[in-house]
């Protein structure tokens, strides 16, 4: 691998006093909760929310001292729970479409009700909580139930725990990783899967709404014929077949490029100013509005929530990195620009985190310049980069992907010049702005490609090792 010239050309309080329960009709307009059969249905596509692991309901998105509150005189959801005035809760309990309202004594008149009591659990499958009717009146304060299914992370078995939605259990397989599962025996190892059916190194790779992982472009290298520097082939992995299928080709020939998912469809940025979406539905691509600036080892990450863009960071045009960063829209296919990076850099990786920021990491000044270690963070809401932990390992050429707990790991790359090839990898946990050494990858590699697939393991793709032949093999990581 030649660092000078690398073929590019331009390239989440205590009640007061006694509860009483009474348990109302449902009100005008509110619609019953449905049944358990599809509670279990929404849970399941509501994504991730509550822990795998069996732990308190606080995990759902409440405070702990919400979770520690102490238990109410009457569970409202409990049927074996004697009234506060001795009737019986037969019937009423569960989540079965009534609102329940608990009361408790408060002191001053009209003032705001403000200790509801805890969340709570009905069914195992639905979630129960409570917000105030009103202010504190004749002494007492009132507050009304509201149920939601339980959210299941991805891959689990879609129950809950009886009382405690936080303790989905992982199907047969998968290990709880925060608030999701994640494929395979043990965390933090590696397995070596089924080669991509081309070679290919500076590709883009992304997870697709389908559950399968795609690889695209870069410059590949089939059986018997020279390295094609544009390359345009494109395959799907399919994790539960471990098998590869060849897909239509890009329109228009890549390297040094980036891919990205989002709402369904499937981006290619960069080796040149080209922007194509594949749609997975009729096999094909199409061609958008080109990037306002020809960028080749750019990087790419795609904003989440209400943002729903897409940015390409940095890069290079003339062998130097560049600061620029561009967004784009799906919806009206424009680009606008916005906040530059903190540092020029080409060679870099990005990746995003589900509240919407844009983490940069690592990469060259130039082609042929100095490794960098430095990262950073874009926040969309505000327009702006913010310097966080650098990397313990400076490297260029690398990949980088966010797994289920929301760490990001950083993948191989060139620590050095031709031939510094590396396995190294460092997870970094966003909340501790904090990295740490990770499991080496199985072989050294750069210029990978890395994306979290829907098994929650991050699947490593190509790469070079030694020189520039590009390689097929597939590393797969449990977090």
């Amino acid at each position: 691998m030649n660092e000078v010239s690398p073929r590019i050309d331009g390239h989440i309080p205590s009640r007061e006093g006694r509860q009483s329960l009474r348990k109302h009709e449902p009100r005008s307009g509110r619609v019953a909760s449905a049944s358990l059969a599809t509670r279990l249905s929404l849970s399941l596509a509501l994504g991730a929310v509550c822990t795998v692991a069996a732990i308190s309901v606080a995990a759902c998105g409440d405070s702990p001292e919400e979770a520690s509150a102490g238990p109410s005189t009457v569970d409202p959801l409990n049927d074996a729970a004697p009234r506060a005035d001795g009737a019986s809760n037969a019937g009423e309990a569960g989540g079965d479409g009534g609102v329940v309202v608990v009361e408790s004594a408060c002191k001053d008149e009209g003032a705001a009700c403000t200790s509801p009591p805890p969340p709570t659990c009905a069914n195992g499958t639905t979630r129960r909580t409570f917000t105030p009717t009103g202010s504190c009146t004749a002494g007492k304060c009132s507050y009304a139930s509201t149920d939601a299914a339980c959210a299941a992370p991805a891959n689990a078995d879609g129950v809950c725990a009886a009382g405690a939605c936080a303790a989905f259990a992982c199907k047969p397989g998968f290990l709880p990783l925060g608030p999701g599962c994640v494929f395979g025996t043990a965390h933090n190892t590696w397995t070596t899967l089924q080669s991509m059916t081309t070679p290919r190194y500076w590709h883009g790779s992304t997870a697709g709404a389908d559950g399968r992982l795609y690889v695209v472009g870069g410059e590949t290298q089939t059986a018997g014929s020279p390295i094609n520097y544009f390359g345009v082939s494109v395959e799907a992995y399919t994790p539960s077949t471990n098998t590869w299928t060849p897909l239509a080709d890009l329109s228009t020939g890549s390297q040094a490029i980036a891919a990205v998912s989002l709402d369904g469809k499937i981006y290619r940025i960069g080796g040149g100013s080209a922007l194509e979406a594949y749609t997975p539905s009729t096999n094909t691509w199409a061609t958008l509005t080109s990037h306002p600036g020809v960028r080749f080892t750019i990087s790419a990450a795609a904003g989440v929530g209400m943002d729903h863009r897409l940015y390409a960071l940095g890069g290079t045009a003339n062998n130097l990195g560049e600061k620029t960063v561009f967004a784009f829209t799906p919806a009206t296919n424009t680009w606008a620009p916005v906040a530059d990076l903190l540092t020029a850099r080409c060679l870099q990786a990005a990746a995003a985190l589900p509240d919407g920021r844009i983490f940069v990491i690592g990469g060259k000044t130039a082609v042929g310049g100095t490794i960098l270690a430095s990262a950073e963070v874009y926040t969309p809401s505000a327009n702006t980069w913010a310097p966080v932990a650098s990397l313990p390992t400076a490297r260029g050429y690398l990949s980088a992907a966010t797994a289920v707990d929301g760490r990001i790991f950083a993948f191989g790359g060139l620590t050095g010049g031709p031939g510094t090839e590396s396995a190294v990898v460092e997870a970094y946990t966003p909340g501790t702005n904090t990295w740490a050494p990770m499991a080496s990858m199985p072989a050294v590699r750069a210029a990978t490609a890395a994306a979290a697939g829907p098994d929650g393991r991050i699947y490593v793709t190509g790469g070079f090792a030694g020189t520039s032949v590009p390689t097929n093999t597939v590393f797969a990581y449990t977090p």
